[in-house]
């Protein structure tokens, strides 16, 4: 989901601002619509965009979404080639037990 702290969020009204308030005794960093008078509504805003056009239009940021699915697709790789890896000791115990060396197997 698309985050109203992001750097490239914008309010096309002019509208946002950034504000330090005390939230359930913690002083945390409030995206704030002068525009309203309100906490901002990110994303679900009729003015929102994002300065590098990564908005999708159901709300979600296509940067997180693309890094999403890298890591996906990266575990996936990593997960290939860990099965492969497995297979290859389970052969090279398996030679070492019929007595075979891997000169013998290239002949």
């Amino acid at each position: 989901m698309c985050n109203p702290l992001c750097p490239f969020f914008r309010c096309s009204r002019g509208a946002l601002v950034i504000r330090r308030m005390n939230v359930k005794g913690k002083m945390q960093l409030v995206p704030f619509c002068t525009w309203v008078g309100d906490v901002c509504i990110g994303p679900k805003c009729q003015y929102a965009y994002c300065a590098r056009r990564a908005l999708l239009p159901d709300g979600r940021c296509l940067f997180a979404a693309r890094a999403r699915e890298k890591q996906g697709v990266e575990d996936f790789e990593k997960e290939i080639e860990k099965e492969l890896e497995e297979e290859r000791k389970a052969a090279m115990i398996a030679r070492k037990k019929l007595g075979r060396g891997l000169e013998e197997e290239l002949l």
